[in-house]
């Protein structure tokens, strides 16, 4: 009876013991794990219209609070999710194209085993015109500089790869048209600025290298 005690005894300071080295492991391989890649999606309202950006950015994390990344998004590919002009006389609509650039950076006041949260903030460049491989239509590229603060949830699957959600503003500061033409009419489109033009809801998966 004694000898069954003393290797029940053993048997839970060795499962302890090797818990404890695997939660170690974890923890070393996530410490280590400096760089990141993510694919960000960015559901935005442009123009009075439901449009949506897709992305990647890779950066680095700088300590156990700051994170810091070079990112890059343009309009989907899909032409359904870029914002229709809703002109008179075309068939099919001239669709908002985005391009843009940026540097971000993210503060996590938030973390956890699974769940943390950051306050991210993209600060860049892009440029936004309309598209359409008809009646001749071109229309002119209006520039604009990016500041978009955003609030971040993320949850991790595992050691390597997490999966976020966040809701932002994208200030919109320009007071220039979109100029186009074509051969049924020649205009403007004036820039949206009224809220909720701007809001921004963003879904990544990002992985740790």
């Amino acid at each position: 009876m004694r000898s069954l005690y003393q290797k029940a005894r053993w048997s839970i300071c060795v499962f302890f013991v090797g818990a404890s080295i695997a939660s170690y492991g974890q923890d070393r391989m996530q410490k280590d794990k400096k760089w990141f890649i993510v694919l960000p999606l960015r559901f935005t309202q442009l123009q009075d219209q439901t449009t949506m950006l897709s992305g990647v950015k890779v950066g680095r994390t700088i300590n156990d609070r700051f994170q810091a990344s070079l990112s890059i998004y343009h309009s989907f590919y899909l032409t359904n999710f870029r914002a229709p002009a809703n002109l008179d006389g075309f068939d099919k609509q001239p669709r908002l194209f985005i391009n843009g650039v940026g540097t971000e950076l993210a503060y996590y006041f938030l973390k956890g085993p699974r769940f943390a949260s950051s306050l991210e903030l993209l600060l860049g460049w892009g440029f936004l015109k309309y598209d359409l491989k008809d009646r001749n239509f071109t229309s002119r590229q209006v520039n604009y500089v990016a500041v978009e603060p955003v609030l971040n949830t993320e949850y991790r699957l595992n050691t390597t790869t997490l999966i976020g959600l966040g809701i932002g503003y994208r200030p919109i500061f320009s007071n220039r048209s979109i100029a186009y033409s074509s051969t049924v009419s020649t205009g403007e489109l004036p820039i949206q600025k009224a809220f909720p033009n701007g809001v921004n809801v963003v879904v990544t998966l990002k992985g740790l290298l």
